[in-house]
């Protein structure tokens, strides 16, 4: 007997009363049943030619609709057979069919068949579940979800059969509104299985029938879109007229509004697979719409690129021309670009040697205010040496003329006395000494200004060589000696070994950074209770020597600072500086591998930092 029932009981009438046999149903666990089979199947044990008055019991919920059969054991066991073969077939096409879709979705990461598959599946597990296999196979000791496993399959089924036609027919661009219309449906067939879930079973049911107008709104859509020459939608719709023709045979035969036989009781699974088999041939039809688009867009990339070939062949003859062009007057430029920098050469030459000139004439100045005054002290002392000496000499001339072979008389002794005391004898010797050491002093000053003159002047020298920074600084300092009248020179020179540098090069750096901070101080008004001060401070680590010179002068701006250091920029009013001055020393620096560090502040001061390396990459 076929029937979805709570309690069926089978009751024999005997001459002891009545022998019980169940009760079976979805109430109850499966294995509990004497055969092992979806179908409730009851042993009459009835001899040949006998007569035996039998009741049958059912108990359910809701109106019940089932198919009785009496035979004998081989037809039963036949009928069985066909009835577990049938699906079996059934039930294989679908798998099939699921297998083939997913394995399609994995190779063309199409989204069709991504939901196509998701729909085969639902269809199949609830075919599966309405003949009863699910119970036996999937939860045989759970009578509470196979009591609301009809009501959940015919929700999940109808939720992807609602997705895939919306993914499929594309109805979010077709049809935007019915397209939110689906999404309805899918929210309220979602509701239905939570309610079933929940235990209203009934409640369930009736809105499952309540929603069937969602079958027919399918169609309807699948319809309008095949009349407005969609072929996809003509596919869908010839395989859903068959799925929807099956479903009516199927549910008026439950009505008596049709026979019950095996055709119609098995008319939604035909249905269902004509289905499943017509949307696999849409499915593959789309395929081959989308190879045509392939290859009509291939064909017209390649009409494309053969355009474009042809454009770029008379591109490149347009570009081999103005190529020639530009070439003769990049030429003609190249040409006029050599002269112009063989002349900006000439131009730097000529600014370079001017700045050595402005140093040669920083230089002269100091060297002429150094050496006048030793000069003029040697030459003030030598006309009261002559005086002095002129004195000495009448009184060895009056010795000479008073001395006889009898000696000196005593009147020649009074006379010469008289001289001696007349130019004061004593105190002109010891003038004489202090003249004759007066002299000797201004001497010795103008050799030692000599000598830092010696070492400074090595401003042209190209040879790198060992050389003393302290020394360079002082000789610097020697030639500026006389811009130091109103400035305070503060010195901390470190204990430094001498360095590989070039010598001249290292000196003209410290003039030009010595003469801008003393150009620094004399500009700026102090206070009565301060004074202008020049700060040099010499270190040496084991790799690098550091050279610090602070001065309090007017310090720079920030825009002044970021240009310091470009040829021909100057804050110095005209005449008084080229502009080249801190280019030279940072062309320098660069040079020895060194860097230099600024900081300044307007009204405060600048305090200059050069490291130097103990051994230069130059050398």
């Amino acid at each position: 007997m076929t029937c979805n029932a709570d309690e069926i009981t089978l009751y024999k009438l005997t001459e002891e009363g009545l022998h019980k046999e169940g009760p079976y149903g979805q109430t109850l666990p499966f294995k509990e049943r004497n055969f092992d089979h979806p179908h409730f199947i009851f042993q009459l044990r009835l001899p040949p030619s006998k007569r035996a008055t039998y009741f049958l019991s059912i108990k359910n919920k809701d109106q019940t609709t089932f198919a009785l059969q009496i035979g004998s054991q081989k037809s039963i066991l036949e009928g069985i057979f066909d009835y577990d073969i049938s699906n079996g077939i059934y039930l294989g096409i679908f798998l099939v069919m699921f297998i083939y879709n997913v394995f399609l979705y994995f190779n063309t990461k199409n989204k069709y068949y991504l939901s196509y598959s998701a729909f085969v599946l639902a269809f199949g597990i609830g075919l599966f579940t309405m003949a009863g296999y699910s119970f036996k196979y999937f939860w045989p000791a759970s009578p509470w979800l196979e009591q609301r496993s009809i009501v959940l399959v015919s929700a999940i089924i109808p939720i992807s059969a609602l997705i895939f036609a919306n993914s499929f027919l594309n109805l979010k661009t077709n049809l935007p509104k019915t397209s939110k219309l689906i999404l309805s449906f899918v929210i309220t067939y979602g509701i239905v299985f939570l309610i079933a879930l929940a235990g209203y079973i009934q409640l369930g049911q009736k809105l499952i029938l309540a929603l069937f107008i969602s079958v027919f709104l399918i169609f309807g859509i699948a319809l309008k879109l095949s009349l407005s020459g969609h072929r996809k939608a003509k596919f869908y719709l010839a395989a859903w007229s068959v799925y929807l023709f099956g479903i009516i045979v199927f549910v008026l035969k439950d009505f008596g509004l049709v026979p019950y036989n095996v055709i119609t009781n098995r008319m939604m699974h035909f249905g269902s697979v004509l289905e499943v088999i017509l949307l696999s041939f849409a499915l593959g039809d789309y395929i081959n719409i989308l190879r045509k688009e392939k290859e009509e867009s291939q064909k017209k990339v390649l009409k494309g690129l053969q355009r474009n070939e042809q454009i770029i062949k008379s591109q490149n003859k347009m570009l081999e021309k103005k190529v020639q062009e530009r070439t003769l007057k990049l030429e003609t430029t190249n040409l006029d670009l050599s002269q112009a920098m063989n002349e900006l050469k000439d131009t730097q030459t000529q600014l370079v040697d001017a700045e050595k000139m402005a140093s040669l004439g920083q230089l002269t100045a100091g060297i002429a205010h150094e050496i006048n005054n030793p000069i003029n002290f040697v030459s003030s002392n030598i006309s009261p040496l002559k005086k002095d000496i002129d004195d000495l000499r009448e009184i060895i001339a009056r010795y000479e003329t008073a001395t006889t072979e009898e000696g000196i008389s005593a009147a020649q002794t009074k006379l010469i006395r008289e001289l001696k005391e007349e130019i004061d004898l004593d105190f002109t010797l010891v003038e004489i000494d202090e003249l004759l050491h007066g002299i000797k002093d201004g001497a010795d000053r103008t050799a030692e200004i000599v000598k830092g003159l010696k070492n400074f002047s090595r401003l042209d020298e190209s040879l790198i060589k060992a050389a003393d920074i302290n020394e360079g600084i002082k000789s610097t300092l020697l030639i500026l000696k006389s811009k130091f009248s109103n400035i305070k020179l503060v010195e901390d020179y470190g204990d430094l070994v001498p360095i590989q540098c070039l010598p001249g090069k290292l000196n003209q750096l410290f003039m030009n950074i010595l003469d801008n901070a003393i150009y620094a101080c004399t500009k700026k008004e102090y206070p009565a209770e301060s004074t202008a001060r020049i700060t040099i401070v010499t270190n040496q680590s084991k790799t690098s020597t550091t050279i610090q010179i602070k001065d309090n002068g007017i310090g720079m701006d920030n825009q002044t600072k970021t240009k310091i250091f470009e040829p021909f920029f100057t804050t110095k009013e005209v005449g008084e500086g080229t502009g080249l001055g801190m280019s030279i020393v940072h062309g320098i620096i660069t040079n020895h591998s060194g860097d230099i560090k600024i900081k300044t502040e307007i009204g405060i001061g600048t305090e200059i930092t050069i490291n130097l390396p103990r051994v230069t990459n130059n050398s």
